[in-house]
Parts: structure tokens; C-alpha cells; sequence
């Protein structure tokens, strides 16, 4: 355990001042400090909402080339990346993940919102085509260009190149 190893040097430390100097005590806290800390970042990245572009973005984060397949990743794997020396950096790769998750989840709303949508047409005493009710399609429209024109300016779309496809493939179809 750790942790309770952790706890045992920390006591250490605190032990009249007596054994906080010893290289030992010094070498022994910085090495558990490292492990707890690539242990908490290896729990963090077990995240499923990272997908294979994750993948490769913390690959380009540790400036590396030889990160393994998400399905085939080993502790050694991870260990060897330096985990806590990218902390910050995974962090904010997590965030962006969960706000990409959101974001998938607004444009399949919206698509399946209007593949759903039934549109009905009235032919008028003057022979044109008059859409029915189109309050109602009015304002469902309304609403999703509202939503649209909000996600084309989400930082994350911007950055996603993917995603700035979808939007605009939307706002077209729209």
C-alpha cells in the first residue's frame, strides 16, 4: 500500500526533525510522491469518454511516437511517459474530452431532432405549397440555429476540425 507507505515516511519526517534529512527519507517520499501521482493520473486516464484522438493528442503532449493502442496501454506504458510532468496538460485533456462528449451529444440531438421532423404541405386556392403548422416548424428551426450558431463559436469546435464540419454541414442543411 502506498499510500500507507507514504504515511510511514511522512511520520519520518516528522520524527523530531531526527531522520528528515537522511538522502534515504528525501529519495524515498520524492519516489512514492511520483508513483501516487502516476497512479491518480493512469486512474484519470481510464476516462471512457477519451477517444483515439485523445490518444494521440497526449502521444503529442509527451512528445512521443510510441504510445501504444488505447486497448493494448500497460502501466509501463504510462509510467514510461513521465506521467506527472504532463498533470496539467491531462487534465485539461480530460476536460476537453467530457465537453467533446457534450457536444456529440447537442449534434446528434439536433440531427435526430430534424431527420424526425415531419413536414406537411397544404396546396393554396393559388396552386402554391404552404408548409403546416409552421409555427411549429418555425420555431424548431429557430431553436436549432440558435444552438448551431452557439456551437460554431465553442472553443472546442473551433479547435476540432471534425466537429466545425458537422456544425457547418448543420447550419447548411438548416
Amino acid at each position: 500500500d502506498a499510500e500507507g507507505l507514504m504515511v510511514i515516511v511522512r511520520g519520518l519526517e516528522s520524527d523530531g526533525d531526527r531522520h528528515s534529512h537522511w538522502p534515504v527519507v528525501i529519495g524515498l517520499e520524492e519516489r512514492l510522491d511520483y508513483f501516487l501521482t502516476s497512479l491518480h493520473l493512469m486512474e484519470v486516464l481510464q476516462n471512457p469518454m477519451l477517444q483515439p484522438r485523445h490518444w494521440k493528442m497526449l502521444a503529442r503532449i509527451a512528445e512521443t511516437s510510441a504510445l501504444p493502442e488505447e486497448d493494448e496501454v500497460k502501466v509501463s506504458d504510462l509510467l514510461a511517459l513521465n506521467l506527472p510532468k504532463l498533470g496539467d496538460e491531462i487534465s485539461e485533456l480530460i476536460v476537453d474530452a467530457q465537453e467533446e462528449v457534450k457536444i456529440e451529444q447537442r449534434l446528434t440531438a439536433i440531427e435526430r431532432r430534424w431527420t424526425q421532423q415531419e413536414l406537411t404541405f397544404e396546396q393554396t386556392t393559388s396552386g402554391q405549397s404552404m408548409l403546416l403548422p409552421p409555427d411549429s416548424v418555425l420555431n424548431t428551426l429557430q431553436e436549432a440555429l440558435v444552438e448551431i450558431q452557439a456551437l460554431r463559436f465553442n472553443p472546442h469546435v473551433l479547435r476540432n476540425s471534425t466537429f466545425s464540419e458537422q456544425v457547418q454541414a448543420l447550419l447548411i442543411q438548416l
